[in-house]
């Protein structure tokens, strides 16, 4: 089915019907203009950041919001969620990667040679302790100096320094305890790190 279309000169064309359409359409949209692209911040996808091994794009960040739904019902917090407060406690890399969080501690010295860095392992609130005063720099009493890295005593200084709860060094940290010890971490750094 042929159609008369009449252009600009007042002549007459003959064209089908889906070219009319194109035509049509093309007249009617006004061409777009290609959107500026948005600058992201370095920060943000942390690509300037030295501890990252790979400076080719961000790595998938963790939905903050979830994930906390998600720790507060654990029974027992993991290594991979002790590296990710502990790295949100640090501003540090908070991306899925659980081997560049894993890094960015131990460029810290916050988790040595004995503590253990498999992700699925289960920890206990005297290795929590010792982790959290070593991210924020509590020397502790005299027997912690003794000993830095004794669960026991991390544990006496967690409860002095009210980041914890009075609980066994040996007993597993829940999530809903370690968003509460999130918590307090962040308030001990507003106060002393300023």
């Amino acid at each position: 089915a042929a159609l008369l279309i009449s252009t600009a000169g007042g002549l007459s064309a003959k064209t089908d019907k889906k070219t009319a359409d194109k035509q049509a359409v093309k007249s009617e949209k006004p061409a777009k203009k290609a959107a500026p692209k948005k600058k992201t911040s370095t920060k943000a996808n942390s690509l300037n950041n030295p501890d990252r091994k790979d400076n080719t794009g961000p790595a998938p960040r963790i939905n903050l919001n979830s994930y906390f739904r998600k720790l507060s019902d654990l029974e027992a917090v993991t290594v991979a969620d002790a590296c990710l407060v502990l790295c949100l406690t640090l501003d540090g890399p908070y991306d899925k990667n659980f081997e560049i969080q894993l890094e960015f501690l131990k460029k810290r010295d916050i988790i040595d040679n004995k503590c253990p860095t498999a992700p699925r392992v289960r920890l206990g609130k005297g290795t929590i302790a010792t982790m959290f005063l070593k991210a924020l720099k509590i020397k502790g009493g005299l027997m912690l100096r003794i000993f830095p890295n004794n669960q026991r005593y991390a544990m006496k200084e967690a409860i002095a320094q009210k980041l914890m709860g009075p609980a066994d060094a040996n007993q597993w940290l829940t999530g809903s305890e370690v968003i509460s010890l999130l918590s307090r971490a962040a308030e001990y750094r507003k106060e002393n790190f300023k």
